[in-house]
Order: C-alpha cells, then sequence, then structure tokens
C-alpha cells in the first residue's frame, strides 16, 4: 500500500465506522458513571451561582419562571434540577411559574424528587403558580399584585391559603427571578418587572438561546448566566455534587474532544496528500 493511500484514507473514513466510535463515546459514560471529565466553570456560571446563593441567604421568596417543556428538557431539565436543588440545600422558599402547558408538571417532578431529603413541604416551603397563558399580562400584574393577578396555585387552591405567600404582596416582596427557558422570555421580565424595583435576574437559556443575555450581563441587568448543559454540569460542580448534568457535560466533551481529533485526522491526511503528490511530481519532472 503506497503512502498516497494512506493519505487518503485519512481524509475518507468510512462513516459508518465514525457512527460506531461515536456511539461508544456517547456510551461509555452512561453504562461507567465514574468516568467523568474535569469541569472548569465558566464566569458566567460562577456568578449565575453566586447570584443564586445571595438570593437564597435573604430567607426571601424565590422567583422561577419556567419556559421549557419535553422537547428543550435535555437541556433546561437539568439546569432546574441544580438549581432548585440548590435552592433546597439553602432551605429558601420558592415559587414555579410555568409559560408553558408542560412545565409545571416537569418542575413539580424536580422538587418531589428532592423534597423528602431536605424536608419540602409544598404549600409550607415552595408554591407551584402553574401555567400562565398570558404571561406578559401576568408579569405585568404580579409586580404589584401577585395574589391578585395569578389567584391560585396548579391544583385550585386560593394562593391566599398558601403560608409560603403569606408576606408577599408583589415582585417588591421577592428575593430574584431565576429565568429558566428555551424561548424569548428574558426581555419581558427585563421591560415589565426586574428595573421596577432592582429585582435580581439569573438567566438559564438554553445554549442556542445564551448570545441574547450576553449584552445584558455586559451591561449587569442580568447577574449571572447559565448556559445549556455545559451550565448544569458547571452548577453542579459549583454545588460539589455529581448527578446528570456532570455526566451529560461529560459526554459532551468527550464527543467534542472526538470531532477535534477527527479534525487533526483529516488535515493529517489533506497535507500529507499534498506533500506526496508534490513529490511525486517532483520526481516525475527528473
Amino acid at each position: 500500500m503506497n503512502s498516497n493511500t494512506i493519505w487518503e484514507k485519512l481524509q475518507s473514513i468510512d462513516t459508518r465506522i465514525l457512527y460506531v466510535v461515536t456511539l461508544i463515546v456517547i456510551a461509555l459514560p452512561m453504562l461507567f458513571p465514574q468516568i467523568k471529565l474535569p469541569i472548569v466553570p465558566s464566569q458566567e456560571s460562577i456568578d449565575c451561582y453566586q447570584a443564586v446563593e445571595e438570593m437564597g441567604a435573604t430567607h426571601k421568596l424565590i422567583l422561577i419562571n419556567g419556559a421549557f417543556s419535553a422537547s428543550s428538557r435535555g437541556e433546561n431539565g437539568w439546569q432546574a434540577q441544580a438549581i432548585i436543588e440548590h435552592l433546597m440545600k439553602m432551605h429558601a422558599p420558592f415559587a414555579i411559574m410555568s409559560i408553558d402547558p408542560q412545565n409545571p408538571q416537569l418542575m413539580q417532578d424536580i422538587v418531589d424528587k428532592y423534597a423528602k431529603k431536605y424536608d419540602y413541604v409544598y404549600g409550607r416551603d415552595y408554591v407551584n403558580l402553574g401555567f400562565q397563558v398570558a404571561f406578559a399580562q401576568t408579569v405585568k400584574g404580579m409586580v404589584q399584585d401577585i395574589k391578585g393577578t395569578v389567584k391560585e396555585d396548579w391544583k385550585g387552591t386560593p394562593l391566599t391559603n398558601i403560608p409560603v405567600l403569606k408576606n408577599v404582596k408583589s415582585i417588591k416582596d421577592v428575593s430574584g427571578i431565576i429565568d429558566i427557558t428555551p424561548v424569548a422570555s428574558l426581555d419581558t421580565w427585563l421591560g415589565l418587572a426586574t428595573r421596577v424595583y432592582d429585582t435580581p435576574l439569573v438567566y438559564v437559556p438554553t445554549a442556542v438561546m445564551a448570545p441574547e443575555g450576553y449584552p445584558y450581563k455586559d451591561s449587569k441587568q442580568i447577574k449571572g448566566i447559565l448556559m445549556g448543559v455545559k451550565g448544569a454540569g458547571d452548577y453542579e460542580y459549583l454545588m460539589g455534587v455529581k448527578e446528570e448534568g456532570t455526566q451529560i457535560s461529560t459526554i459532551l466533551s468527550m464527543v467534542y474532544g472526538l470531532i477535534i481529533l477527527l479534525i487533526i485526522f483529516g488535515n493529517i491526511g489533506y497535507h500529507g496528500a499534498r506533500i506526496s503528490a508534490q513529490n511525486a511530481q517532483k520526481h516525475g519532472s527528473e
């Protein structure tokens, strides 16, 4: 086999081989959870974590906006899980508000996963406000009167009967807002709510939506950005836990490493073939 053939093969690896190798790289951390690559949190993730710490330290209600459904659960779900566990570790009171009809149950499932571990009781420590149809109008109303705007929780209980909301009248009584979203909800919070009382806001988007938050982060209108699965892994690292976010982050890192390796192989093949062709041409002319 001549060297030229070797270089060509490096540039044209059978796609079936690539699929198998990729599948193995993805499966290994799932089959062997002890495989975990080091995580280096981004500054945006660190800022987000510190902002949530500050919110929890006040022991005032924290408002969590859930805008994700099953389709974006693969990113927002792990972010929400990490943040909710963090709040429960601090025993910070919170209210869940949803702007997607699937979200109330998805968020409740996360809370239920940790409720026994952290002794969280519905009504006493947290409340699920359920699905809010008119997002902008609801936010605008909540700025002045939360219980008068939302009225009932997701099961129909009047908010006036929910102990965790006893001393909460408006957004002024909220220590911060956490926006967990795959959609363009950030502008609504900034435009209608946070500026009224300078309420801290952290942005927890899918990776594709994250760029929308950077101008607001640079101007200090939001306290932090937790971007996609990478952000979930960062957050778990900062919490000192290793759960699904860490596992998925490891898978992503291994796949990115594989892509970089294949790019290197392709470039070696390309330059090798080029040099080989030049040498052949030179010897032919002689």
